[in-house]
């Protein structure tokens, strides 16, 4: 495991108890090597600036925590900080016991990967560790079901036909972008290098989106502009847009790769999420020459679209592929594939109105705060699928055995995500608009039906209360399974079931014992009868009476010795 740079609550994670400690170890049971980020213990002096110094960082982080390894830089010097915890050991300040224990981690750890053999690196125990070509199959795969198709409307099309998939007669495509001809883009940053990398040297294998589709429409002439750049805050080349538009015009088809550069981290921060380096304006005057525009989105982030969603006749978003998304994005383009990916975001909008998450409070589900560009889990299909039969059986008490049927009405095989949505209608603490309560991907051939078969634990409706304890509430729960098209759902109804957990107050004793805080929970005030509440108030009402006439003589008193004749005037009868 490795922690990260977070703070929770002002404490860094590299020198938290709680979590490195009481969570990670003692709750989850985690017996392995924890690791730090990069020069994580360091950072408590000289970025979280919870430590006064490096010297102090290091206590801090091997006293608090459980960590084992400090992941650093080749500009900090081992010896040193192997050396300031000796020193610490044998003065009695760091138990050597915790020492003791992260060394037998690590030894472990070593010996499980058969370092201690005589390798200095892990033995190979097949003819392929990295790489492997199972592993690009692997890959492979998962692109291709991860592939979402947004839209594919056939209004926005010359012939009143969806433009995906494409004939394979097609005459003529314009391949358009950055990204459609640039498998660094498609790999993004932490590939190859830091912040990923542009040259296709260090690609041993994969094909861009662009000679995917050369290969696989041999009878089509096609052309490929880049167009406008991808980074941020560049701007397009008139030149190089004017004979974009021009070979736009001419093509039976437009496909437009849209996206970003490669990044990963810190230098990958951007301040606006708006579709960078002029793309948005370019696409307009692509969809003003040819309505046959296919958009297709290369991004490691949602970048807000500012309208230009509306323009294309469909719109794919692959994420970030990898060198096998070429032949992927192809695949699907093509119809050799039926796209079966759901948005795992709530895609947004506008910049405001950004982040949003599908698992909102009710509060939050009117119109007004809630209009993303797309909602979570759309996908669409080359085919079309009717849901019938949604049942959810009772069996508490573990939960909800559920099971839907799915009708491949078109006339192209596809697989089809059931996702299950739970909504209970109240409860004490406000509930989501919608909760994936399970989903299973189910293979339908055309013309058949498939069930898809989901538990629903009560687990997965339950809610925390301000204690932190786990509540099921028996308040109705709606469970709905969307379809492709986000409109043709089904919806049942269960019971809802009550419970608490029994062991809140140990986990809050526990929290109590790692971190030292008296946390107290409130319980309700004993019980009063009737007439011993009336004498209370009655005993109350006087007292208070009484000190209101006190206060009234020491005010007036205190008024008159100052001799205050406009304070005085005040005092007469007539007046108060």
């Amino acid at each position: 495991v490795m922690e990260n740079y977070v703070e929770v609550n002002g404490r860094p994670t590299a020198a938290s108890n709680m979590m490195l400690n009481f969570l990670l170890r003692d709750m989850f049971n985690f017996k392995g090597m924890l690791v730090t980020d990069y020069n994580e213990i360091y950072n408590l002096a000289n970025f979280h600036y919870t430590s006064e110094n490096l010297t102090e960082a290091i206590f801090d982080s091997y006293n608090n925590t459980s960590i084992d390894m400090g992941m650093v830089g080749i500009d900090t010097p081992f010896p040193s900080m192997a050396d300031t915890i000796l020193a610490q050991v044998e003065s009695g300040r760091l138990d050597e016991t915790r020492i003791r224990v992260t060394g037998a981690r690590l030894m472990d750890l070593k010996q499980k990967l058969g370092v201690l053999d005589g390798s200095p690196v892990p033995k190979r125990n097949t003819s392929c560790m990295f790489a492997c070509d199972s592993h690009r199959a692997s890959a492979f795969d998962a692109v291709r079901q991860s592939l979402t198709l947004l839209k594919n409307d056939a209004n926005m099309t010359t012939t009143g036909k969806p433009l995906l998939p494409l004939s394979p007669t097609v005459k003529s495509i314009a391949v358009m972008g950055q990204a459609c001809d640039n498998i660094g883009l498609m790999a993004g940053g932490w590939t190859i290098a830091w912040q990923g990398t542009a040259d296709r040297i260090g690609f041993g294998y994969g094909s861009t989106i662009l000679e995917a589709l050369t290969a696989r429409y041999p009878g089509a002439m096609i052309t490929y502009d880049q167009g406008c750049n991808v980074t941020e805050g560049s701007t397009c080349d008139p030149n190089a847009v004017k004979k974009s538009l021009i070979n736009a015009a001419a093509a039976e088809v437009v496909v437009v790769c849209l996206g970003e550069t490669h990044y990963a981290e810190k230098p990958g921060d951007i301040d606006d999420i708006t579709l960078p380096g002029g793309q948005i304006g370019w696409f307009q005057q692509i969809a003003a020459v040819n309505k046959n525009t296919l958009m297709v989105l290369v991004e490691g982030r949602p970048r807000v679209l500012a309208g230009i969603a509306d323009l294309a006749a469909s719109v794919l978003h692959t994420y970030l592929p990898g060198p096998s998304g070429g032949e992927a994005v192809t695949d699907v383009i093509s119809g050799a594939y039926n796209p079966s990916g759901r948005l795992p975001i709530t895609y947004p909008r506008t910049v405001n109105n950004a982040p949003l998450q599908y698992n909102r409070r009710m509060c939050a589900n009117s119109a007004a705060d809630y209009q993303p560009q797309w909602q979570f889990g759309t996908g669409l299909s080359y085919t079309t699928f009717a849901l019938s039969g949604l049942v959810c059986s009772e069996m508490m008490p573990i939960g909800w055995a559920c099971s839907v049927n799915i009708a491949n009405t078109g006339t192209m095989d596809g697989a089809f995500t059931a996702l299950f949505f739970a909504r209970q209608l109240w409860r004490p603490i406000a509930p989501e608009a919608a909760r994936v309560v399970g989903f299973q991907k189910v293979f339908v051939p055309a013309g058949t039906t498939q069930t898809a078969q989901i538990m629903v634990s009560i687990n997965s409706v339950s809610y925390f209360d301000e204690y932190n304890c786990e509540i099921g509430f028996d308040a109705p729960i709606d469970i709905t399974v969307f379809n492709t098209d986000q409109t043709s759902n089904v919806t049942t109804q269960v019971a809802g079931y009550a419970f608490r957990q029994t062991s809140c107050t140990n986990w809050v004793g526990l929290w109590q014992a790692n971190t030292g805080f008296n946390y107290i929970i409130p319980t309700a005030p004993p019980s009063a009868s009737k007439s011993e509440l009336t004498e209370a108030y009655f005993i109350s009402s006087v007292v208070c009476f009484g000190a209101g006439i006190v206060g009234t003589v020491i005010l007036i008193t205190w008024l008159r010795k100052r001799g205050n004749q406009k304070a005085g005037s005040l005092l007469e009868p007539t007046a108060i």
